[in-house]
């Protein structure tokens, strides 16, 4: 390995652990918790019991491995070590993934101020426990064995850090709409033009959902130069409009390959000529509703370099570009730029890609006034392997303190497996088959919790759904409905949530109380639930 200078390496001792897009997405993280540049390299055994992860970079003394594996019940996710130095010997892969979770605990119950154990006791119990059964991987002397207790103490570590991430979500839910009820453009649902209208969706988006969100892929709009067909589009437009919906439309220009017509991918070289090319397209959008639209999607992915590659100079002038072009035809629009890689696992493959995090403040440092900043979470594929909620709540607090609003323009997770090498979230009670993948259950649980975990940030104004309906092998899985127009629980779970939130909340429940508060906010009884001979349930303290 000639990559870098510095090295680690670690030891797999039971190859079915590690996912199976494992080798495609691992990646280095470096001292200031961002992914960084560097090499992985898988190599078995001749006898392929064990497995050896060997890592090389440059830029830094310590480094971290960030790797899908399958960690019990907890479910198959990327998931991070602790910083680490160059050493002879291998580290114990699931030794070290253990010790950052139980690292990562303590630093966020100080930053979340929730050390107090009426505040999240089930947790602390969880956590204890991990802690426990961490010491005693370290003390025995056979590695498998040792491994072993590793896998059993980082699953204990995730559930007691889901467990306080929820209870901090709870404590924060009720800060927030207490005494007032949610916004009424909380909750919203991407809709596709060519989605074709069922009855039942269009009963649900109209009575359960406040905003819609239409796509505007300019593949779909401007398959063929000078063409534009916007029949599709103008029928969602009209739709939304006459039951007096408010519309979020775009992202006018997304930057992933399948987004963009064969006659502007031509151009993937030419920024010059593709910028000229995408004004005349957007400048079309932004005549014909500039009077229809609440919120204008400008742009998605300028940052993440996923198949133009712009250089920094470039992703600012066509943000500046876009934002302008749509205040021209109204002076007054809202407008919102899409982040994409949330998690920067795909920033050390890209050339000049920018994690979104640090984009947004180029943004605000070059005065590009955007209303907001949208975030895209879809997980459960190869490019966005599964993560927990405790890793959601983490990731969007990185995006405290900005001058724009922010919304999760696209958040989802299918709800049957469609990627192996995409990793799912938590097996079923009693089952834990790392083949079982999703299931529609854990998928209504995934969004119930997140949807939670979101609106209890108080800068984030809304969530959206990342389908309305299935339609294509992008959506599979994912959408509130199935191909035979059939709804998934996903929608009952957000609907429920949303209900809640249409008036004040009131005061927290105290642990002495007759309901747990947590069901109040639509967090789910198994995210708060106490586990072993017990046999309560304790969800935070009412303070």
């Amino acid at each position: 390995m000639s990559f870098g200078s510095h090295k680690l390496r670690f030891i797999v001792h039971d190859p079915r652990s590690l996912g199976s897009g494992a080798a495609d997405a691992a990646h280095l993280v470096n001292p200031d918790d961002n992914p960084m540049r560097g090499e992985v390299r898988f190599t078995p055994s001749r006898d392929g019991a064990t497995v050896e992860l060997a890592c090389a970079f440059v830029d830094d003394e310590f480094a971290a491995l960030s790797v899908p594996v399958r960690a019990g019940r907890a479910g198959l996710l990327h998931l991070q070590t602790c910083l680490l130095p160059p050493k002879t010997e291998p580290y114990g892969l699931f030794i070290e993934l253990a010790r950052h979770r139980i690292k990562h605990f303590i630093q966020k119950c100080e930053e979340w101020q929730m050390w107090d154990p009426a505040l999240a006791r089930t947790a602390m119990r969880l956590w204890d426990s991990a802690r426990g059964t961490f010491a005693e991987s370290l003390l025995t002397s056979d590695p498998l064995e040792a491994e072993q207790l590793a896998q059993r103490s980082l699953e204990r570590a995730i559930d007691a850090s889901e467990h306080l991430a929820m209870s901090h979500a709870e404590i924060l839910i009720h800060r927030r709409f207490g005494a007032k009820a949610a916004s009424s453009t909380t909750l919203g649902a991407v809709v596709r033009p060519r989605t074709a209208p069922l009855p039942a969706m269009e009963e649900s988006l109209a009575r359960d959902f406040d905003v819609l969100h239409i796509r505007a892929d300019w593949r779909e709009l401007e398959p063929k130069r000078g063409k534009p067909d916007f029949t599709h589009l103008d029928r969602w437009i009209k739709w939304a409009t006459d039951r007096k919906k408010p519309v979020m439309l775009g992202p006018l220009l997304d930057l992933r390959e399948e987004a963009l017509p064969d006659h502007a991918r031509i151009y993937r070289h030419d920024y010059e000529s593709f910028r000229n090319l995408a004004y005349d397209h957007l400048d079309r959008v932004a005549a014909r509703y500039a009077t229809s639209v609440g919120i204008w999607s400008v742009g998605s992915g300028f940052h993440a370099n996923a198949f133009l590659e712009l250089s920094v100079e470039q992703m600012v002038d066509l943000a500046r570009r876009v934002v302008v072009l749509v205040r021209q035809r109204n002076r007054r629009a809202n407008t919102l730029m899409e982040l994409v890689d949330l998690f920067g696992e795909n920033a050390p493959r890209r050339v000049g890609q920018i994690l979104p995090w640090r984009y947004a403040e180029i943004l605000q440092q070059e005065g590009i006034a955007v209303s907001a900043l949208g975030l895209r979470m879809a997980l459960g594929r190869r490019t966005s392997v599964a993560r927990d909620i405790f890793q959601i709540s983490c990731m969007l607090d990185r995006f405290l303190g900005r001058e724009a609003r922010v919304m999760l323009t696209s958040f989802g997770v299918p709800g049957e497996s469609v990627d192996p090498a995409g990793g799912f979230w938590h097996s079923a009670e009693g089952h834990a088959d790392p083949t079982r993948g999703w299931t529609p259950d854990t998928q209504a649980s995934w969004a119930g919790r997140v949807m939670s975990v979101c609106l209890s940030k108080p800068f984030v104004e809304a969530a959206m759904w990342a389908e309305a309906r299935d339609i294509d092998e992008e959506s599979q899985g994912v959408g509130l409905f199935d191909t035979k127009g059939q709804p998934r629980p996903v929608v009952v779970k957000l609907a429920s949530l949303r209900r809640k939130l249409r008036k004040p909340l009131g005061p927290r429940r105290s642990e002495a109380g007759a309901r747990n508060a947590a069901e109040e906010t639509d967090v789910d009884a198994e995210a708060i639930r106490e586990e072993g001979s017990e046999g309560t349930r304790e969800a935070g303290g009412g303070t």
